[in-house]
Formats: C-alpha cells, sequence, structure tokens
C-alpha cells in the first residue's frame, strides 16, 4: 500500500480565510480592549513599553556606567 502524502495541486497562495478572519478578529478585539483600558492600565502599559525598548538600555549604561566608573575612582583616591 502506497501512500503519497505529497500535494497533488500547488498548495494555495496566502492564508485560508478562516485564518485570516480569525486574525482580524484578533486584532479588532485587542484594539477594543487597549481603547476601553483604565488609565492605570494605559500607564502600565507604557512603562512596560519603555522597560522593554533599546531606548532605557541604554540609558541604564549610560547611568550606571558613569556611576561605576566615579565609584572606581573614588576607590584609587
Amino acid at each position: 500500500m502506497h501512500n503519497d502524502l505529497g500535494y497533488k495541486t500547488p498548495p494555495p497562495e496566502g492564508m485560508s480565510p478562516g485564518l485570516e478572519r480569525n486574525i482580524q478578529a484578533l486584532v479588532e478585539r485587542r484594539h477594543r480592549e487597549q481603547a476601553d483600558a483604565a488609565a492605570q492600565q494605559k500607564l502600565a502599559d507604557a512603562i512596560t513599553a519603555f522597560a522593554g525598548s533599546m531606548t532605557f538600555v541604554y540609558l541604564h549604561l549610560a547611568t550606571f556606567g558613569a556611576g561605576s566608573s566615579q565609584i572606581c575612582d573614588g576607590f584609587r583616591e
């Protein structure tokens, strides 16, 4: 018994209509949740976004790099 699992016809291009519909529903749900979020939740989201950004990393490198060099200079004196 020979079981051929390959496509007999080329696979369809793009996503299936059901998958596209589900993704669109999730996007719309996220937009509704963001619009309905309380100010406290919006502030928490903004802080989380900043803390996960490279700007936050660079700021900390500059701050703690400068601070650690001052501490090391204090030990040398």
